[in-house]
């Protein structure tokens, strides 16, 4: 743990705000906030644990709404903020200057623990870790409601009846579908995290096992012995079956000729739209990378192993993706290209925080600026510092340019979709749009003029492409 953590003395003391085993525990009257900033409640206490809980929901619910809407772009971003969030939990002596921006990508990881309610009432780690494992099945039913609400008011009380049963029963299943399974891919590794991280414990100087992750929780009893049982079943048929299942209902698609079909488009495009012929299960390798990253950090206890490890596998992604470069957009094969990038640059620079890199600091644990060996080193360690949190930040911002992009081309290809079907006389309408513009021809030489316009549309939108 990191020593402002622990107080230490003769009689070792926790710091302020902190309790428990390895001082990881807040005391009454405080909050934690990422786990890494320990705040007093203050008078106002209950209204800061609401207005922070609130604000952190309103998050999740934006980026849930970004990732799973047709923002490809933002969704490569948000895989490449939570990977480099969990390479920043790894034990690395990481720089003064990432603090802060390690805590906010850690709001990117859907944890419940983000913002801990303590100064509402008890809460623990055993309530952390069911509250979290059951949020799909919370943010599922918050949508049965909403619908259900949405269809009840616009039947009964809006008089709306343009809309059958029927079709009110099929929207509603779609929506409980893609909505629940695009929220557990957004948070699919915190999910693993708090499954893996519940079979690690560790021995104490008195004989006693405590979960690592969870100190104030002894291993083997009661409640540890739960949680155990429940990751043992939720890691199989979540955890693995989730994945499995969206693979193989793609997979059956493809080749059954049903996967264009209006109803398995509504209900899964969210999982291979984007992607080319071929590789439209592409989305489960995603999902593999952040369970792989997330075993990683909690099977291997030493820090620049799990580094090593985390380097070794995105390399080897990386490797997989340029030569597939499975995206439609080739802007989104880029973007994934310099995210993966980022992401092993990160870890890399991790390791080099944890020894002295200049040669005149070797042999020196460089924390102190008034050793004089150490000058040069810090300052190498600053400069790295900077250049990776502006390589945060020009990732996000590339990724939003990229969304613009995106979204401009789609708005366009809509419109030229909209002036085809006009001219053809299909799509609402399509009657009455048709004779009118049959109408605004010379009877005699209608039917050229009308092919003559509909070449020269698909001309100016081509040239335009």
């Amino acid at each position: 743990n990191p020593p402002t953590d622990c107080d230490g003395g003769v009689n070792f003391s926790c710091a302020a705000g902190h309790r428990g085993h390895m001082c990881k525990q807040a005391e009454d009257g405080y909050f934690i906030i990422g786990g890494s900033f320990w705040v007093e409640c203050g008078d106002n206490g209950h209204a800061v644990g609401i207005v922070g809980i609130f604000c952190v929901v309103l998050v999740w619910l934006t980026i849930n709404k970004v990732a799973s809407g047709n923002y490809d772009a933002m969704d490569i971003a948000l895989l490449f903020v939570q990977i480099t969030g969990m390479i920043s939990t790894f034990g690395l002596k990481w720089h003064r200057n990432l603090a802060l921006i390690n805590t906010a990508l850690g709001i990117a990881n859907f944890d419940v623990d983000f913002v801990t309610p303590l100064c509402l009432g008890k809460w623990t780690s055993v309530e952390s870790f069911y509250v979290q494992l059951m949020l799909p099945g919370i943010y599922a039913a918050g949508c049965l409601i909403y619908y259900g609400t949405t269809y009840l008011y616009g039947r009964f009380v809006a008089k709306n009846e343009e809309k059958t049963l029927q079709e009110w029963e099929h929207e509603l299943a779609v929506n409980l579908i893609n909505k629940p399974a695009s929220f557990i891919i957004v948070m699919y590794h915190t999910l693993c995290l708090k499954c893996f991280q519940a079979f690690r414990c560790e021995t104490f100087p008195d004989g006693t096992e405590f979960m690592k992750y969870a100190p104030d929780i002894q291993c083997w009893e009661g409640s540890h012995i739960g949680m155990v049982a429940v990751s043992s079943i939720y890691i199989p048929i979540v955890l693995v079956g989730f994945p499995a299942y969206l693979a193989f209902i793609i997979v059956r698609a493809s080749s059954n000729g049903t996967m264009h079909s209006a109803d398995f488009m509504q209900k899964y495009s969210f999982a291979f739209s984007r992607y080319d012929p071929g590789y439209k299960w592409w989305e489960c390798m995603l999902i593999f990378r952040r369970f792989a990253i997330a075993l990683i950090s909690s099977v291997f206890d030493t820090s620049l192993l799990q580094a090593a490890l985390t380097i070794l596998l995105l390399v080897t992604l990386l490797t997989a993706h340029t030569h597939t470069r499975p995206f439609v957009s080739d802007q989104i094969d880029t973007l994934e290209v310099f995210t993966i990038c980022g992401s092993i640059f990160y870890a890399l620079a991790g390791m080099l925080f944890y020894p002295s890199i200049t040669a005149d600091a070797q042999g020196y644990i460089c924390t102190d600026v008034g050793v004089s060996a150490c000058t040069a080193d810090l300052e190498l360690k600053e400069v790295i510092s900077i250049v990776l949190v502006a390589w945060i930040i020009a990732t996000l911002v590339y990724s939003f340019w990229v969304s613009y992009l995106c979204v401009v081309e789609v708005n366009n290809s809509s419109k030229a979709n909209k002036v085809m079907k006009s001219m053809l006389g299909v799509g609402d309408d399509a009657n009455k749009k048709h004779a009118s513009f049959i109408s605004s021809h010379d009877e005699g030489t209608g039917g050229a003029s009308v092919q003559n316009s509909f070449t020269n549309a698909i001309t100016s939108f081509v040239s335009k492409k």
